[in-house]
């Protein structure tokens, strides 16, 4: 259902259903690839201060992993259709992706904290 609606609202907007499509695919690749680089930033970044460092063979490979998730982030801004302007369809999809990404950093900052209840645990 909520494919239908962003296909529609994007042909309001003039996008052509080919155009649409593209752009939902697109954004939804760029969701993945933000998760895959933190995911791949992990070893890179993560246990600085620890003995157990991992290997480079793997740090190796988490950066190559970076740089091509980073890549592919960045070449999702543009179209492989034809499409009235590449410019506005890089808005769109580098808009939306931001939008999403800033709407779920404010509801997680927004979010009710737990108080930890020590007796509770079972």
């Amino acid at each position: 259902m909520n494919v239908l609606i962003f296909v529609m609202s994007m042909a309001v907007m003039g996008v052509g259903h080919q155009e649409a499509f593209q752009i939902l695919d697109n954004v939804s690749n760029t969701f993945y690839g933000i998760a895959y680089l933190f995911m791949f930033a992990i070893p890179l970044l993560g246990l600085k201060n620890s003995p157990d460092r991992p290997p480079r063979w793997l740090r190796a490979a988490a950066l190559s992993g970076f740089a091509v998730t980073l890549l592919a982030c960045v070449l999702s801004l543009f179209p492989i259709v034809d499409v009235k302007s590449w410019l506005s369809f890089g808005l769109k999809v580098g808009g939306v992706v931001l939008v999403a990404n800033l709407i779920g950093a404010f509801v997680y900052v927004k979010r009710p904290r737990r108080v930890s209840n020590p007796e509770r645990r079972t």
